[in-house]
């Protein structure tokens, strides 16, 4: 399977709604749900593991504390990730990007988000993300996104077989920005997203560019899919199916 080979619904963070973000248990619901992808965070670790989780710092999605690049993944695993959601979930763990992607395998594509931090200026780090798709033959159901669209560069040129994304709140003329780093696809985030038209979409169509907005929305999916975008990105992967089956 590789990446928009279908209409993209893609659970963010997994199905953030109705489980801990960034979670197996909340990838898992997301196919659940219907999703055919899901986006995901990295980070790196004291002792170089990445790991699956959007902050920087622990606190919020776990009972612990720290910033992810200061703690090992030994200390990380034992932290509680699932409670602060809700108490069925006590006893999770913030998961390794390997560990996920075997869970995907053959049955999802993956949308990597790569923040914006010092760790990806190593290209040993970008290598090691592209390994470990290539080691699991999941190149081609992967896609690396970022605001951040000088990473979204050297992921490209570091590896020209992998499909990139940019991400932007605001542009008048994204398929200028996506070209510029020779990416495949652009991915409107609110507010863009909520004032796409259909001619912005043709727009991006006609210059090669696939379009996966984002929100969580109700009538914004309807709108989106009116619109002809490639895919749509939500909390609510079952709310995205939901209305492109309408």
């Amino acid at each position: 399977m590789a990446m928009f080979d279908e209409f993209e619904i893609v659970g963010h963070r997994g199905a953030m709604a109705y489980a801990p973000e960034n979670t197996i248990t909340s990838f898992e619901k997301a196919l659940s749900l219907g999703a055919t992808s899901v986006e995901l965070d990295l980070r790196f670790t004291a002792d170089h593991q990445i790991v699956v989780i959007h902050d920087e710092d622990i606190t919020r999605t776990t009972n612990g504390q720290g910033r992810v690049i200061d703690l090992t993944y030994d200390e990380i695993r034992r932290m509680d990730a699932g409670s602060w959601f809700s108490p069925e979930y006590t006893g999770l763990s913030i998961p390794l990007f390997k560990d996920v992607l075997k869970v995907l395998r053959g049955k999802a594509g993956v949308m990597v988000e790569i923040k914006d931090e010092p760790s990806w200026e190593d290209d040993e780090n970008i290598m090691l993300v592209i390994r470990q798709l290539k080691e699991l033959e999941m190149l081609e159901q992967a896609e690396i996104i970022s605001f951040n669209h000088s990473i979204v560069k050297r992921f490209k040129e570091k590896e020209p077989a992998v499909m990139t994304g940019i991400l932007y709140g605001t542009s008048a003329e994204p398929w200028v920005d996506a070209a510029a780093v020779s990416a495949e696809v652009i991915h409107p985030c609110p507010p863009a997203g909520q004032q796409i038209t259909e001619t912005d979409v043709a727009d991006a169509h006609r210059h090669g560019l696939k379009v996966l907005a984002t929100t969580n929305c109700r009538d914004e999916m309807e709108n989106l899919i009116a619109c002809s975008v490639d895919g749509i990105c939500s909390n609510h992967p079952d709310w995205i199916r939901d209305a492109f089956n309408k």
